[in-house]
């Protein structure tokens, strides 16, 4: 702690603020109802209620089972990438990434296609999810295999990459094969990693709401899902209230042991990656296998929408996305589908506003305090709270005696702006870091003030990774689903609220416009994506020439 810095800069005071207005007191709210009426007591009588063992042991249980299938499928993935220099090693991680950027709606959308047995590709693919008791929980698990294979690849790749060569060289010197290499060196290394990683999927998985909703509805209600019915289907507040806090425990709690597993792991070395042709014939043949069921797994799922969403009723057409524009008076959702594309966008850059100075600001004031650790962690909290709970918290702090500003357009852009702040944060971090603290006392030297050199040091240095946290609060806007279903209007709904309200009416009308919506939404998504994913790679090569 260095003595001459504030302990909170006045940059770090205007998230925190905000934070304090949209985070802390929607939370407060949710305390408030869940013990307003009968205290514990009434806690304790909806906690004891089967049912909500019910909820929560499915809950658990299909995260244990999408971790540990996600995990065990990302070890090869993590070998290759960590420990093998191999053609299109670049396009591999980029695959990879690619769930990350997608919207919830958009995955459970294509998933529910190659679920049904009258899809294109759906009658090739639908027995596989038939396989399960019913194809809502195998679609469920596919769908969090997809999500979060990647981040436990990466998360693998990056500790495995650090095991040092000279391990597995003194083994492989007194004869070991590569097999028993594997059981008695890495993996005893990798054990912590593999935990941390395991435990970030479950807590992900546990607080699933979107893919839940769609692929099972009331059927395989998770606790997320639970919140939901209660509040907008039961009108029950103080239930719903009582789950999103035992959520809310939960998810603090997973996210809590992942940190301490990611911390004691013991591996401070970096590997030199084998060159493709140095592999042994059986590595390589293995490789190409795991990449090509990998490459099936990310693709196929997306190519099953977009071929659905140029089918009508078993034939070829553009008739999806002409009934996109019909007449609000005829559509289901009470406006043209198209629209809520424009009210998406708007939504989008109005949250990018807000939450990129708001990043800023967290990143600048908090390397400027003494109480740096604590600030980076406040910014942090949204993130490890599941968006069904910041959505109820919202609903209920929001109503006041004298102004319902529940219904105020500004509240979703706020919500949104509130998810993505976290991400912002963590992208602009690093660049910051790297910018040396010389510069600065050099200006300063010479005259420069503090807004100056803002202007003309820090702001040009953080241009491309400020563009990188723009495009990534677009696309986490774009997407966000689970805060927007308590909070959107009927009549202004969010690119993923018509997508569900679309997918859950009967009709044709209403399943080829929800398939076209998820289609757009996908593109969209993946191009901003795209984007990033070049600003942070041009931001690697120029901070490392």
């Amino acid at each position: 702690m260095r003595p001459h810095l504030p302990w909170v800069a006045p940059p770090a005071w205007a998230p925190l603020i905000f934070l304090a207005l949209f985070f802390a007191h929607p939370l407060t709210a949710i305390l408030s109802v869940s013990f307003a009426q009968g205290g514990w007591q009434a806690a304790a009588v909806v906690l004891r209620d089967p049912a909500v063992h019910q909820v929560l042991s499915w809950t658990t249980f299909q995260a244990l089972l999408s971790s540990g299938i996600s995990v065990v499928l990302a070890l090869p993935a993590a070998f290759f990438l960590s420990r093998v220099q191999f053609p299109g090693q670049g396009l591999a991680s980029m695959l990879l990434l690619l769930p990350f950027v997608l919207p919830t709606v958009v995955v459970a959308t294509a998933f529910a296609v190659l679920a049904d047995p009258t899809s294109f590709l759906g009658r090739l693919t639908a027995p596989v999810f038939g396989a399960a008791e019913t194809p809502g929980m195998a679609a469920i698990l596919g769908a969090h295999v997809f999500y979060n294979l990647g981040l436990a690849a990466r998360i693998m790749a990056g500790l495995w990459a650090r095991i040092p060569q000279s391990a597995a060289h003194a083994a492989a010197t007194l004869g070991a094969p590569p097999i028993t290499i594997f059981f008695r060196v890495h993996l005893p290394l990798l054990a912590p990693g593999i935990l941390a990683s395991a435990i970030t999927v479950f807590a992900l998985c546990f607080s699933s709401f979107g893919v839940v909703l769609l692929l099972g509805g009331g059927r395989f209600a998770t606790i997320e899902v639970a919140i939901y019915q209660a509040t907008m289907q039961q009108l029950d507040l103080p239930r719903a209230g009582i789950l999103a806090v035992l959520q809310l425990g939960c998810s603090a709690l997973f996210f809590a042991l992942a940190s301490v597993s990611a911390r004691s792991v013991p591996l401070h070395g970096q590997a030199i990656p084998t060159a493709w042709r140095q592999l042994p014939r059986t590595v390589q043949g293995a490789g190409i296998l795991c990449g090509a069921i990998l490459f099936a797994g990310l693709i196929l799922p997306l190519v099953a929408l977009i071929l659905e969403s140029f089918r009508v009723q078993n034939a070829w057409s553009l008739e999806a996305y002409r009934l996109l524009a019909q007449d609000p008076r005829q559509s289901a959702l009470g406006t043209a589908p198209i629209v809520s594309l424009a009210y998406s966008l708007r939504y989008a850059a109005l949250a990018t506003a807000l939450a990129v100075p708001l990043g800023l600001a967290a990143a600048l004031g908090a390397r400027r305090s003494r109480l740096r650790t604590a600030i980076e962690t406040v910014c942090m909290l949204p993130m490890t709270t599941s968006a069904a709970t910041l959505g109820l918290g919202l609903l209920l702090a929001l109503r006041t005696p004298w102004w319902d500003a529940r219904t105020a357009a500004w509240i979703i852009p706020v919500a949104h702006a509130l998810v993505a702040l976290p991400l912002v944060l963590r992208t602009l971090q690093p660049a910051l870091e790297a910018i040396s603290p010389q510069l600065g006392e050099a200006a300063a030297t010479l005259g420069a003030s503090p807004r100056q050199i803002l202007g003309r040091i820090t702001l040009p240095l953080l241009a491309r990774p400020l563009a990188m946290a723009t495009t990534v609060s677009l696309a986490v806007s774009l997407g966000e689903f689970g805060a927007s279903l308590f909070l959107v209007r009927p009549t202004t709904p969010t690119l993923p609220v018509a997508i569900y309200r679309s997918l859950s009416l009967p009709g044709t009308t209403n399943h080829a416009q929800a398939l076209a919506l998820a289609t757009i939404l996908l593109a969209t998504c993946a191009v901003l994506g795209l984007v990033a994913q070049r600003l942070w790679v041009g931001a690697s090569h120029k901070a490392h020439p």
